[in-house]
């Protein structure tokens, strides 16, 4: 990426551009030379850092584990609570979501056992067995966590294991 200095304007390269007045080919960054740069006030910019929003935020400061509770005082004199969930909850959050997800298509299951006694197959037994001991192992991990990089680790390591849910056989009600 290059700008022209003290005028704040951004180029790219591959992108056509107007400087004073004068229009240039999306080619001209990429076969101008140096001399030519520096004629024009052209200079290459650093790429700023990217950092992953999910744990850290935009100036790369990882976020708060933890959740956060604090107090202020608005300009009305009211004093406001301000309540932050940190990426611990958050985290846990999205286990559980990602969890009720697998498990609802076999949920009737689990009220067919309870309202008319019918046995729930082994098969989605053991399915839901899974899904629920992943959600566990994580959540604890999650707790376990001290920083942000040991939380990126267990949640981008989640392994469902599951790529199909169980499809039983047919079973007269």
């Amino acid at each position: 990426m290059y700008s022209i200095q003290g005028k704040g304007i951004a180029l790219n390269i591959d992108e056509p551009f107007e400087l004073d007045g004068v229009k240039y080919a999306s080619s001209w960054l990429r076969y101008s030379t140096q001399a030519e740069k520096d004629a024009l006030g052209i200079v290459e910019t650093p790429k700023l850092p990217e950092y992953d929003a999910n744990f850290y935020t935009s100036d790369g400061t990882p976020k708060n584990l933890e959740d956060t509770s604090s107090v202020f005082v608005n300009e009305t004199g009211e004093e406001i609570e301000d309540n932050r969930i940190g990426l611990k909850t958050e985290w846990i959050n999205k286990v559980n979501y990602n969890r009720n997800q697998l498990l609802q298509n076999t949920d009737w299951y689990i009220v067919r056992k309870y309202e008319r006694d019918i046995d729930v197959p082994a098969e989605i037994e053991a399915y839901r067995a899974a899904v629920h001991a992943e959600g566990a192992r994580l959540e604890e991990a999650i707790l376990a966590a001290t920083t942000v990089e040991e939380l990126k680790e267990v949640v981008t390591h989640q392994n469902w294991n599951v790529t199909e849910q169980p499809q039983p056989e047919a079973t007269e009600e």
